[in-house]
């Protein structure tokens, strides 16, 4: 993928310049100014041209770290500003590496309960012996029933759909 080279790229260059927390703090500022939608497609469109939309960047970012904006002229020289979200996902991923701790998403019908949650974790603990988990419940009402875990680029499916799926496909 290339966000994840992309990601790789800065998170590398962030720990060359002892610049972690200060990327992740653009990021989150940038991420913010992005849900602004016309403001998003505005910098990702091909029809504006890169210099035009370095211009904008280097206006609205100029508090920025300047070798964070310079990450962006670069994406924007690239025409790949459409992913800069999928950017930061991957480069937050790379952090919690960093720090030993896995980021746990747990797809469910239905909000789980903190012992369900306290459950699983005991149950994921032995599979990433050493790290430090880090548990979001998300509630996908197109679930039926059970739970869909995704960590990293691992996904367990143990959904009712994805049984009867199964049970359907083997018929």
């Amino acid at each position: 993928m290339v966000e994840r080279e992309y990601a790789k790229a800065l998170h590398d260059l962030a720990i060359e310049e002892e610049k972690l927390d200060c990327f992740l703090e653009c990021f989150k500022a940038l991420n913010e100014s992005l849900s602004d939608k016309e403001f998003y497609n505005l910098l990702s469109s091909p029809i504006i041209d890169s210099i035009e939309k370095k211009k904008i960047i280097y206006k609205v970012y100029k508090s920025f770290d300047e070798t964070f904006i310079n990450f962006l002229c670069v994406i924007i020289d690239h025409n790949r500003f459409s992913i800069i979200l999928n950017i930061y996902d991957e480069f937050k991923n790379l952090v919690l590496e960093d720090k030993n701790i896995i980021r746990i998403q747990i797809l469910s019908a239905n909000e789980l309960k903190k012992s369900q949650i306290k459950q699983l974790e005991n149950t994921l603990m032995d599979k990433y012996k050493g790290k430090q988990l880090e548990i979001e419940n998300i509630v996908n009402s197109e679930l039926i029933g059970g739970i869909q875990i995704i960590s990293n680029d691992e996904s367990i499916d143990i959904t009712l759909k994805s049984t009867l799926n199964k049970m359907k496909e083997s018929l």
